[in-house]
């Protein structure tokens, strides 16, 4: 292909030669189609490019808040200790809904889905309520009224029938006991789901940010790098222009220079030979 072009340019530059006219960048750019530019007022690529090499500062700003923020995040405990202790508490639920299922002589095979399904029911149950009482009374005050009773029946339910399943013959003194015993352990676990997320809420908010900033850094990151690398092949697209033109153009004036010193001399022949025969 170069080989080409510069046969069909230097018949060119023949060509001009005779008509004494340099058009060697025209044929240039005829040859090789315009120079390859960065236009971002014209072209939406390099305009997404231009934005992209722009990133620079915010990549440092947004590094800068994640180092902040992973510190602050090592001051927490760590979230697996949550889960942790979230799946033992929940564990520790669902057992004693398998209990009360097994005290009301529900069939065996129903006895874990039911009981699971009545530990969760506590625990949203006692989130729901913690979170009623944390509303200003005069805002959903039906919700503030019902919520407190339907949990108080639902576990002074479960209470009677944990209770309901010790055959013995107990003192008044001995079930209060154990009624306040039934109590704690039916609703201790939720509670301590409950205490759970208000302590690490904190963790899981620090935790979520510096995933969100890790996942924001890392597409201006990407962007960035990409835009890079564009500038890197326009650069090096537009030196490969420049070296091929600077060839053709070479080529073009030689030809064009050779081409004219022989018309020169025909010129200068035809002349001298004119001279002569008039003489």
């Amino acid at each position: 292909m170069s080989g080409l072009r510069t046969w069909r340019l230097t018949r060119g530059a023949r060509r001009d030669a005779g008509q004494a006219v340099d058009s060697a960048e025209a044929r240039i750019l005829a040859e090789l189609g315009p120079r390859p530019v960065f236009d971002p007022t014209h072209n939406l690529r390099h305009a997404m490019v231009s934005d992209a090499l722009l990133l620079g500062p915010r990549i440092e700003e947004r590094q800068g808040d994640l180092m902040a923020r992973e510190d602050e995040r090592g001051r927490h405990h760590p979230l697996w200790l949550f889960r942790l202790l979230l799946g033992a508490a929940i564990g520790v639920d669902a057992l004693g809904g398998f209990l009360v299922m097994r005290a009301l002589d529900v069939p065996e095979q129903e006895r874990w889905p039911l009981g699971i399904a009545l530990a969760f029911l506590l625990i949203l149950l006692t989130a729901a309520v913690a979170k009623s009482s944390s509303v200003e009374p005069s805002k959903n005050r039906w919700r503030g009224l019902l919520l407190p009773l339907a949990y108080a029946v639902l576990v002074g339910s479960v209470a009677v029938v944990r209770l309901g399943s010790i055959d013995a013959e107990v003192s008044s003194a001995e079930l209060i006991a154990e009624t306040a015993i039934m109590l704690g352990c039916s609703i201790g676990p939720a509670f301590f789901v409950e205490t759970l997320y208000h302590r690490f809420a904190p963790a899981r908010s620090l935790d979520e940010a510096v995933k969100n900033l890790r996942q924001r850094l890392a597409h201006d990151r990407r962007a960035y790098l990409d835009a890079q690398r564009f500038m890197t092949k326009l650069a090096d697209r537009q030196a490969a222009w420049d070296e091929a033109a600077s060839r053709l153009r070479a080529a073009y004036l030689i030809e064009f220079r050779l081409a004219g010193d022989r018309r020169d001399d025909t010129s200068a022949n035809s002349s001298t030979g004119i001279s002569a025969r008039r003489s």
